[in-house]
């Protein structure tokens, strides 16, 4: 075992570290301040709830060529997903849309 080996466990155990120290720090932080955490919820709740309705309009048809490597559910996880993505652009679309022509109509 040489000198750049023990470097890169030393960095494994300090991005872990961190990792855990931030995560906690984080939930500390929630805990002591639910009423400034409640958009944050909210936030989650959607992203959840907008992967569960996409979830449940994917198909998880299996293509001939993707039969091998993937079964039906991991297909439709994955179409969820990309579902997902799909309806998340778009409101960030409209978002930026909105942004733009009520800064438009403002200036006026």
């Amino acid at each position: 075992m040489d000198w750049i080996d023990i470097g890169l466990y030393i960095s494994y155990v300090m991005v872990i570290a961190t990792t855990g120290v931030a995560i906690l720090g984080g939930l500390i932080y929630t805990l002591r301040n639910i009423k400034d955490s409640i958009m944050g919820f909210a936030g989650i709740t959607a992203l959840a709830l907008i992967f569960i309705i996409s979830w449940a309009f994917s198909t998880g048809e299996v293509s001939f060529t993707l039969k091998e490597t993937f079964d039906a559910s991991t297909i439709k996880l994955i179409d969820g997903g990309l579902y997902t993505f799909y309806i998340l652009l778009a409101l960030a679309v409209l978002a930026v849309l909105y942004s733009n022509v009520t800064s438009l109509i403002n200036r006026n």
